[in-house]
């Protein structure tokens, strides 16, 4: 007797010229010289499976016994290189799409139908490599998180803030007019620190992924990212690594000695962060400094950091606050997978507390601004802008709930946009600076005329 067992899944048997499609996953032996095995998922993708004599129980109970499965697999020559080695006993049918993701011996249904005699066919070849490519491509999208450039923003719009904040504007005025040259600067810097951003941002996701793949796979957000799930190897993320490490390095390069120190400095952090939240649950306060370093890098461009310490400090302080509350928040998303595995955040040591302490931090970020704006004797307009980004922020933090996850995640998004604000009430403010110099050089320069005048008379 056949048992038969329910599942998400299906086999497909090809007898002869003859196809079964199959809704229920059978628990068979089979010994005929001319089946072949293919396991596959509603995205009908499959697992090719094939062997002239065999005899294997594919379903135990109502799991599908992977090891049994693999151990065969691997007993074939073609496929000892493809599979992976698994150690539990039985697997639930919900984890075999994460599993055949990693297999190279996956192709479409299509593909695979067509297989039926040994000539090859013409643009099986050609379609065969375009998948290939399409796979690496997806799982390069995913390890780098292009798919996700809200991380690409938060380093930028800090870095834009530092530049902004320390830039002298009494560099873009030569005779009462504009500086054409400073202006392609300033636009050149902007261009580089997009480019770091990005470049920094892929470097830090593969570091993180490197740390945590064995943590990942074990948390439903974060099952499916490549090194988890095995569907990119260590050294095509190591060799992905070296290329971004190298095109930051060479971007920070175009800088000034000050400024290359600063980033080379900033390596650390990036490189340890993945590893503290194995061992405190303040690891958020340790990002906040790492993920807004690009503040500083910039404003080592205008300045001198050194001399100017204490007042860079303390601009930098409101950041690393919001960095605090949108990444705390955003790892309550994680926080009952992170008791399983006994990591640490700030997420499970402040609980329900954290709406509360992060608007006391965004109170704090208030005094804060207006510290900055006095220290760096910035227009009064900067003020203004910056009560309005703390009130958007409180705003935002009303709106979250700790307990939904697709409204933590439209929280930490909206970080972006708050941070794009911060760094506009910069930009906004020195561009009132600006006109306010211009204007007040004209009048002092039709008083010099006027005089002039007097005294030629």
């Amino acid at each position: 007797m056949k048992k038969q067992y329910q599942s998400n899944f299906k086999i497909y048997i090809k007898y002869n010229k003859f196809h079964y499609l199959q809704n229920k996953i059978k628990c068979e032996h089979f010994s005929s010289s001319n089946k072949k095995l293919y396991m596959y998922n509603e995205k009908k993708y499959f697992i090719r499976c094939e062997n002239r004599n065999y005899n294997v129980n594919f379903v135990h109970k109502n799991n599908v016994n992977l090891p049994k499965i693999y151990d065969f697999i691997r007993s074939q020559k073609k496929y000892r290189k493809n599979v992976p080695v698994f150690t539990n006993n039985n697997y639930n049918l919900n984890n075999l799409e994460n599993v055949k993701d990693n297999l190279k011996m996956i192709q479409k249904y299509n593909y695979c139908v067509n297989m039926n005699s040994k000539r090859k066919k013409k643009g099986d070849c050609a379609n065969n490599i375009k998948e290939i490519i399409k796979s690496n491509i997806k799982s390069y999208i995913i390890l780098s998180r292009l798919h996700i450039p809200d991380g690409v923003y938060l380093l930028f719009y800090s870095a834009l803030y530092g530049y902004f904040l320390t830039y002298n504007v009494d560099n873009l005025l030569i005779n009462n007019e504009l500086n054409i040259k400073e202006i392609n600067e300033i636009f050149k810097n902007i261009g580089l620190f997009l480019f770091g951003s990005i470049n920094s941002r892929i470097v830090g996701c593969i570091i993180n992924d490197f740390f945590d793949k064995n943590f990942d796979r074990y948390v439903e957000r974060t099952k499916n990212r490549p090194l988890a799930n095995n569907t990119i190897s260590t050294k095509k993320a190591l060799a992905y690594f070296c290329i971004h490490g190298s095109l930051a390095l060479l971007t920070l390069f175009q800088f000034n000695y000050q400024t290359i120190c600063i980033g080379l400095f900033s390596t650390f952090f990036i490189t340890t962060y993945p590893l503290l939240k194995r061992i405190t649950y303040y690891a958020q306060i340790y990002l906040s400094f790492t993920f807004n370093l690009g503040f500083l890098i910039a404003s080592s461009v205008n300045l001198d950091v050194i001399s100017n310490i204490i007042p860079l400090f303390i601009s930098f302080l409101p950041l690393s606050l919001l960095t605090i509350i949108y990444d705390t928040i955003y790892a309550h998303q994680d926080k009952k997978d992170d008791l399983k595995l006994n990591l640490k955040s700030l997420a499970i040591k402040w609980d329900q507390k954290t709406l509360k302490n992060s608007k006391f931090l965004a109170f704090n970020m208030l005094y804060l601004f207006y510290l900055t704006g006095y220290l760096f004797n910035i227009h009064y307009t900067y003020y203004i802008l910056s009560t309005f980004n703390i009130l958007y922020l409180y705003y935002n933090l009303n709106q979250s709930s700790l307990n939904d996850k697709e409204k933590c995640m439209k929280f930490f998004k909206k970080s972006k946009h708050i941070l794009l604000l911060i760094a506009f009430s910069a930009l906004f403010a020195k561009s009132c600076e600006l006109w306010e110099k211009g204007k007040n050089k004209k009048i002092n320069n039709k008083e010099t005329q006027n005089e002039v005048k007097k005294t030629d008379l």
